[in-house]
């Protein structure tokens, strides 16, 4: 199977997406708690504003506290551009969170809210 990469690669009814996957940081957990509170307040303000630019199509924390943090699902399939967009949280931007991306293959069609 070829990497996907050009248009028609792909299995009918598949489509790219790119997975990010939201480690702990090196600085998770630094800060007072109203520190950690207001961080956390803008990281989900840039989680929802990639979310309003069509970029972001899932996002969410795993809940059992692991080094894993969180899972996104992205529309946009650069991952300059989501490196460029991530770059504005200032959780991954501090070391709270790190972020590892995977282009992915996926069933074409992913529903999610309308992002207005």
């Amino acid at each position: 199977m070829r990497d996907g990469s050009e248009s028609g690669d792909f299995p009918p009814g598949m489509t790219r997406y790119v997975i990010g996957f939201l480690w702990k940081g090196p600085h998770h957990g630094e800060g007072s708690p109203a520190e950690q509170d207001e961080v956390q307040s803008l990281h989900l303000a840039n989680t929802d504003r990639m979310r309003k630019l069509g970029a972001l199509a899932v996002a969410g924390p795993f809940l059992d506290d692991g080094p894993l943090r969180g899972l996104y699902v992205f529309y946009e399939t650069s991952v300059q551009r989501i490196r460029e967009l991530a770059a504005e949280d200032p959780a991954i931007s501090g070391g709270r969170l790190t972020l590892e991306l995977h282009p992915w293959l996926g069933l074409e069609g992913l529903r999610t809210n309308d992002p207005a």
